[in-house]
């Protein structure tokens, strides 16, 4: 091994780049640099850096924050390095990078270290003053090559020859660098589909399995039903735990992105493939599963039910499909060497993806990928039409209980007293008709729980919309449960005045409270403030209107219109208007939506705001106020949905 007279020693996290420069400089000014290489400590080698250190004058070493935590180990690298130089008598230099401080307690043998001046190192826009003062700690000298070479002019042929032999030979390791790089990183992202398959493969099975379980629902008594139930929901169970894990520990080293970058590779992609592609996706497939749990409460399955989870398992398939397209078009812009065995061998791996060409240009590629993403668009209308004719079943069943429950309260009330034991039996059929209604509200309303159910990963307007379909559903929960109470009031009076045994009216009870449906409304507003709070500095505020809004709503005394006021641009002070006011009129005229109040800015009466606004204690006060000019921007959230 070359004499070097500076070793230069340096922890890979926080402490490449600054040593990297420093090699470089001292290397320009004619020193004799050893720049330790972390990934070399391994084998022989690892000896022969510690000879390298005995027959070097100084040794710098880059301390970045934190930079001795891991010496603590005594089989740490950096730990072993310090104290060779210690023993050698080196003269040491300590680089303090920017946050860098001595631990309290000093790992043992390194004690010594404290004493030893050093040089600061603040950034790279003052490197020329930190070079100088760093050289002025050095004992080695520069080498003067001009009195070597200056005698002869073939001994300048040969330094240019040997120079440009070096420069080739680097240009050759580095893209020896640059493909290794490549290929390790191409394998690490295809385990990650292999274990992505894996997981599809595991929803299949489960799908499967479902479709044999309707199968059987439809041809089994009902007494038997709880128990082929209970055994799909084991094999659900069963199978989520199964499921392969997104791996947090992959993610793009600091090295491997120099290089690449360094080769003009985008890197982004694998960052965004690790950081968000592989959780989305297996959270995807354990939503799929968790939904088939929440299904198989149902008393029956519709075949809007059957649709929606045919319509979820081939937004799965197709993601995969998006995301390995992406992966091919990103391969085709790396050398070829990445087709090696170990690329073939995980192709085989993954089933139908594995006819999808490795060898077509980048173009052809995102060409495919659109069409992939047109194909994932055109399944989210249909997933949107699906839920739509859902929410339809949904009303019309409550629309049929209603109904019933109507009929039923006129039969006991009938004027015909003399044929109500006749009847009595037809009155019980009713009343268990009524039961299984309630319980397929009950389903559907635990239905629509799991579609209104949002992550951090979703936009601050999808998470509104599902809380306002939530809401709507409440309002209108409120509305029929009111008048059926009326109603029972109405049929009890009428059951004393004609005579008829006022038990035999009974009021009607439902398998969800309305204090659970609020609570559900309430836990997702909470998860609305946590994920957005961040971004959306008024968040709290407006969520704590809406919570007052919904309280007096519980008492069947709130408005069924209005819009909210989530904020003004830049912040600023609106004359009349304050974050978390609902608007109720614009001159004089309702606002049912956001829609309303732009429309009516047209209208030729005087520019008035009725407004809602809750006080500290959460008490309601309504004020009119005429809005003056002015250029102030309001941002509104709907109350209530549309078509209310």
């Amino acid at each position: 091994m070359a004499n070097y007279q500076i070793f230069i020693s340096y922890r890979r996290q926080g402490g490449f780049e600054t040593a990297n420069l420093i090699a470089e400089k001292l290397r320009n000014a004619g020193y004799s640099v050893f720049l330790d290489i972390e990934s070399l400590r391994e084998g022989l080698f690892n000896e022969q850096l510690l000879n390298v250190i005995e027959g070097c004058k100084d040794f710098i070493l880059v301390l970045p924050e934190k930079g001795l935590e891991r010496c603590a180990n005594e089989e740490d690298w950096v730990r072993r390095e310090i104290e060779h130089a210690l023993k050698q008598n080196k003269n040491i230099i300590p680089v303090f990078i920017q946050g860098f401080e001595f631990p309290e307690k000093m790992p043992n043998g390194l004690e010594e270290l404290i004493n030893y001046q050093g040089v600061n190192y603040v950034s790279n826009e003052y490197f020329n003053a930190f070079q100088d003062r760093l050289k002025g700690f050095l004992k080695a000298k520069r080498r003067n090559y001009w009195r070597r070479y200056r005698k002869v002019a073939v001994g300048l042929l040969m330094l240019l020859t040997i120079v440009s032999s070096i420069i080739g030979y680097q240009r050759y390791q580095d893209q020896k660098l640059f493909e290794r790089v490549c290929s390790r990183e191409v394998v690490l992202m295809g385990h990650e589909f292999v274990r992505m398959h894996v997981a599809l493969e595991q929803a299949t099975e489960v799908k499967e399995e479902w479709e044999h379980y309707v199968r059987l629902l439809t041809s089994t008594s009902l007494q038997d039903t709880s128990n082929l139930r209970s055994e799909f929901r084991m094999f659900i169970k069963h199978k989520l735990k199964q499921l392969p894990r997104e791996n947090s520990n992959l993610v793009l080293s600091v090295e491997a992105a120099s290089v690449m970058t360094r080769h003009s590779i985008k890197t982004e992609e694998i960052t965004v493939f690790y950081s968000s592609l592989c959780p989305s996706y297996y959270n995807e497939v354990r939503d799929y599963m968790e939904l088939l749990l929440a299904y198989v409460k149902l008393p029956f399955v519709s075949e809007t039910v059957l649709r929606n989870l045919e319509l979820s398992y081939q937004s799965l398939s197709l993601s995969q499909k998006c995301n390995y397209i992406g992966y091919l078009g990103f391969l085709s812009t790396l050398p070829d060497v990445v087709y090696g065995d170990d690329f073939h061998k995980m192709r085989i791996e993954l089933g139908a993806l594995k006819d999808i060409p490795f060898d077509l240009s980048i173009s052809e590629y995102e060409i495919q990928q659109e069409s992939a993403l047109k194909d994932i668009e055109n399944l989210v209308l249909d997933m949107g039409k699906n839920l739509r004719e859902e929410k339809l079943e949904v009303e019309g069943m409550m629309h049929t209980l209603n109904r019933n429950r109507k009929d039923f309260d006129k039969l006991v009330l009938s004027k015909e007293i003399v044929r109500i034991n006749e009847k009595k039996l037809a009155v019980d059929e009713k009343r268990i008709e009524l039961a299984e209604k309630h319980m397929a509200l009950d389903e559907a309303y635990q239905r629509l729980l799991v579609k209104c159910t949002f992550s951090d990963e979703e936009d601050q307007g999808m998470m509104w919309g599902k809380i306002l379909r939530l809401i709507t559903n409440t309002r209108n929960t409120v509305k029929i449960r009111q008048e059926a109470k009326e109603q029972y009031e109405l049929n009890h009076q009428e059951a004393i005045r004609t005579g008829v045994d006022p038990s035999a009216i009974t009021e009607v009870t439902y398998p969800v409270s309305l204090d659970e449906i609020f609570t559900d409304i309430y836990s997702r507003l909470d998860l609305f403030v946590q994920f957005n709070q961040d971004s959306d500095p008024n968040v709290n505020t407006y969520v704590s209107t809406v919570k007052n809004y919904l309280n007096y709503l519980r008492k069947g005394k709130q408005m069924e219109y209005g819009i909210l006021v989530i904020g003004t641009k830049d912040d600023e002070v609106h004359p009349v208007l304050k974050v978390g006011d609902i608007v109720l009129e614009r001159k004089g005229e309702p606002v049912r939506c956001t829609d309303d109040y732009i429309k009516l800015k047209e209208a030729p009466q005087p520019n008035t705001l009725k407004v809602l606004r809750y006080t500290a204690e959460g008490k309601k006060a309504i004020f009119t106020k005429l809005i003056p000019e002015t250029k102030i921007l309001v941002g509104f959230a709907d109350l209530a949905e549309i078509d209310l």
